[in-house]
């Protein structure tokens, strides 16, 4: 009996799996993945950034934080290299791949409770688990593989926070995006997503009374930043997360050329006889990097050979000019409020409207921001509701998008910075087609697809 019991049981699993969407997703997604990276995929790329990740993880467990690097992805590769020195790039290699692949479960939960069309529910997981290009960058030694994959978490998070809300969903969610801001901190904009979503909410649902705990998560959570920056400060003199907004900045002023508008003739030489060599090399240079570029390299392990770029980087010499980083602060914000640095922040959103973003241009994705922003419109003046899953979506990949034009630098790497919209971009526009069928193939359509929103 107990036998016949344990084999109808076996059975039973086994034919509910096979029924299944999600085996067969995983299933394709498993095979294609490892088809895919054996043949096109490199084993591990690595390059400049990675040596700066793999020096601040040498000293974060003895509580030293680093100036250029927000702790999380040091920490994963501390304890990764615990387990094994020699085989340390390859063995995060292996756990991004991983946790990669476990992020198709939500992202499919997720299409599965939010679009109705079956075959798009399908479509879309098997997109987001096929892309070549999050294949890509899973084997990169830099946090943007971690990113994507965390972000698809995020999405399913907040979709299961707004179908049943209650304080211990609330609250994950605002330590959530904490982790993603020190994870990578051009994240900093997702507190204003969050913040705005909580502040509609109070206004829309004011009659809800563990409210409470969303606010005072939220506030909690920006006071640990705030206290991250205050032990940056106290270690390496930067009030920040790091001192990548600094160098992105200087490069723009230097790409803009706003650089000359700085009072400072000295410094405008300076820059002059430097930008023939690239704009990370008069930033390096007149940051006085040398030295402490000169200590990652010293770090990297030997048994991983340099790149073409890690080796610039590191022959970036001293300088003499003597400039602190104060100076260079106030001399960047002078740059950045002249009129030619904003015409050249206009001219990058311009400029987008012929980049490609995955699968899908520039200029289509502004046309599809706008249906949509009027569509979420729609349902605010005619319902008095907000759709708060489509709200979450625009604003993410809007706010992705925004701070990778605005504070982001035009110089190659665009697509590596913007791959983190993959997961939203997909959501983005199979929702778009979902919503359009139910227009087009329903009596009242419209009126059905504003039903969809609410």
């Amino acid at each position: 009996m107990i036998k016949t019991s344990t084999y109808i049981k076996w059975k039973t699993i086994v034919s509910d799996c096979l029924q299944s969407p999600l085996f067969w997703l995983l299933l394709i997604c498993f095979t294609f993945r490892n088809f895919y990276e054996h043949l096109y995929v490199p084993e591990i790329n690595y390059y400049s950034d990675t040596v700066t990740y793999y020096y601040a993880a040498q000293h974060i467990f003895n509580g030293i934080v680093d100036a250029f690097r927000t702790p999380v992805y040091p920490i994963i590769i501390k304890v990764i290299q615990a387990i094994d020195e020699r085989s340390v790039f390859n063995n995060i290699v292996y756990f991004q791949r991983t946790v990669s692949f476990i992020s198709i479960i939500p992202f499919y939960l997720f299409c599965k409770r939010w679009l109705q069309a079956k075959y798009l529910q399908f479509t879309a997981t098997l997109i987001y688990g096929c892309m070549p290009a999050i294949l890509y960058y899973n084997v990169g030694i830099f946090p943007e593989s971690l990113l994507l994959s965390s972000l698809t978490f995020l999405l399913y998070f907040f979709s299961e926070y707004i179908r049943q809300p209650g304080p211990g969903k609330a609250i994950m969610l605002n330590l959530f995006i904490l982790y993603l801001v020190l994870l990578k901190p051009g994240c900093i904009y997702l507190y204003g997503v969050l913040g705005m979503i909580w502040i509609l909410k109070l206004f829309y649902e004011k009659g809800r009374t563990h409210f409470k705990y969303e606010i005072a998560g939220f506030i909690v959570s920006i006071l640990l930043v705030f206290g991250y920056c205050l032990l940056n400060k106290k270690q390496n003199g930067i009030l920040g997360l790091s001192t990548v907004n600094h160098d992105n900045n200087f490069a723009n002023i230097i790409l803009s050329n706003a650089y000359k508008n700085i009072s400072d003739k000295r410094f405008v030489a300076a820059i002059d006889s430097a930008k023939g060599k690239g704009h990370y090399y008069s930033v390096y240079y007149l940051n006085n990097d040398f030295y402490r570029y000169q200590k990652c390299y010293k770090s990297f392990p030997a048994f991983y050979p340099f790149t073409e770029d890690m080796t610039g980087v590191s022959k970036v010499p001293p300088n003499n000019y003597g400039y602190t980083r104060a100076q260079l602060d106030a001399y960047i914000k002078e740059a950045m409020l002249s009129k030619t640095y904003w015409q050249y922040i206009v001219s990058e959103f311009e400029t987008f409207t012929h980049f490609r973003l995955l699968f899908i241009s520039g200029y289509m994705l502004y046309l599809l921001f706008l249906i949509e922003l009027v569509l979420i419109l729609q349902l605010v003046i005619r319902r008095k509701k907000i759709s708060w899953i489509h709200l979450f979506c625009f604003l993410v990949l809007a706010g992705i998008i925004g701070t990778t034009l605005i504070g982001g630098i035009d110089d190659g790497t665009r697509s590596r910075v913007l791959m983190p919209v993959a997961p939203f971009l997909i959501i983005f526009i199979i929702g778009f087609i979902d919503r359009l069928q139910i227009t087009i193939f329903n009596k009242n359509g419209f009126r059905k697809m504003l039903n969809y929103y609410s």
